[in-house]
């Protein structure tokens, strides 16, 4: 299942701080995948370690939602490759999606809940075909992400924010690497960006309130 485009669910480039970057870009533009691993989906209630997980490295992406009243903690960690991310922290019923990029190597997903959860696991590898053009206008008002999307140099990227917590918007390489924000503020604010990008990329955001973003 691909959600790509509008949203409704609910350049230097930057690695992380380890030794290489995650996947290979100039690789990656040469080389024509048209096939996605097969999706993951995986569910419990309270606390729970996924080590079972099947992980190819490269951009990487979870769906996830939680029924409960209290904290939800979902973390992705891979002791063979010294990385990990967390993917939510949040307290509540809450439900978004976020994607990075993994290294090949073995990952386990750790669940601290209060109460039902649901984790769809997914690593989109998109043809040329299936990269989107611009414009394109994104609205949500959770942890997003959409693309990829054909950068061919200059962007200007408007964002609008009604909440009153943290707002993150990036792009993220087509291997999931992260550029630096492109916006990165606290509460409500309308604002515009001009950066450069070579290569095809995802958007990701991360908020907990209704935003826009326009990519021109």
């Amino acid at each position: 299942m691909r959600r790509r485009g509008i949203i409704q669910f609910g350049g230097v480039g930057v690695c992380l701080a380890i030794a290489g970057c995650l996947g290979n870009n100039d690789e990656n533009e040469e080389r024509e995948v048209v096939e996605d691993p097969d999706p993951q989906s995986f569910n419990g209630e309270g606390d729970t370690v996924i080590d079972d997980l099947q992980n190819e490295g490269g951009f990487f992406a979870v769906e996830y939602e939680h029924e409960g009243d209290g904290d939800f903690t979902v973390e992705l960690y891979s002791e063979e490759a010294s990385h990990s991310h967390v993917i939510v922290d949040d307290h509540g019923a809450v439900e978004g999606r976020w994607a990075e990029g993994t290294y090949d190597a073995n990952y386990a997903i750790t669940v601290d809940a209060a109460g039902e959860w649901q984790l769809r696991i997914e690593q989109p590898r998109p043809s040329s075909e299936e990269v989107f053009s611009l414009p394109a206008s994104l609205t949500g008002e959770r942890p997003d992400y959409a693309g990829p999307y054909e950068f061919n140099g200059q962007v200007t990227i408007s964002a609008t924010y009604s909440g009153d917590d943290r707002f993150v918007a990036r792009v993220l390489d087509s291997n999931g690497n992260p550029y630096p924000p492109l916006f990165d503020r606290e509460g409500s604010f309308e604002g515009e960006m001009t950066e450069t990008y070579e290569h095809p990329g995802w958007i990701h955001v991360e908020a907990a309130d209704k935003w826009t973003l326009d990519i021109n």
